[in-house]
């Protein structure tokens, strides 16, 4: 009987170790690698093209660009415009998809993006676009992107 709780032992704490191992190499494979880059800029949405909710614009700083999209009245979401798959090669730059304004395209790989929230619908990408901290004062018609 004293054998048969070592055995078990031993299998249970194996079995805990392989998760482990199998949970850590999972997140180095989801990692995300961006080069990071300093983002602080402010703009007016009103003169920016960001007007109306759905509104979605290109601007330059990050890595690649920063896309920002309306979401409503008051909120702005800020992304990367660097596509999540392979961030290395020079071609893997988001362009909006004027038949949606809504999905951002990499012409690279084939990936596409819903700027709701930066999920990939389509392509060889899995990660999520990198977001950035966005902060919009309705007062003044100002909008920080920053991270």
């Amino acid at each position: 009987m004293n054998s048969f709780r070592k055995i078990l032992s031993l299998f249970v704490i194996s079995a805990i170790l392989a998760l482990i191992i199998l949970a850590c190499n999972k997140d180095e494979e989801d990692k995300l690698n961006i080069p990071y880059v300093f983002v602080d800029f402010t703009i007016d949405p009103k003169f920016n093209n960001l007007n109306n909710v759905g509104d979605v614009e290109v601007f330059t700083g990050g890595y690649r660009g920063v896309i920002i999209y309306r979401a409503s009245l008051e909120e702005f979401i800020a992304f990367e415009r660097t596509c999540t798959y392979d961030p290395e090669k020079i071609c893997s730059k988001l362009y909006i998809d004027p038949g949606s304004q809504i999905l951002a395209i990499d012409t690279c790989c084939g990936s596409t993006f819903l700027l709701l929230d930066g999920i990939p619908t389509k392509g060889p990408a899995t990660i999520p676009l990198l977001q950035y901290r966005t902060q919009y004062d309705p007062v003044n018609s100002l909008l920080r992107v920053y991270n």
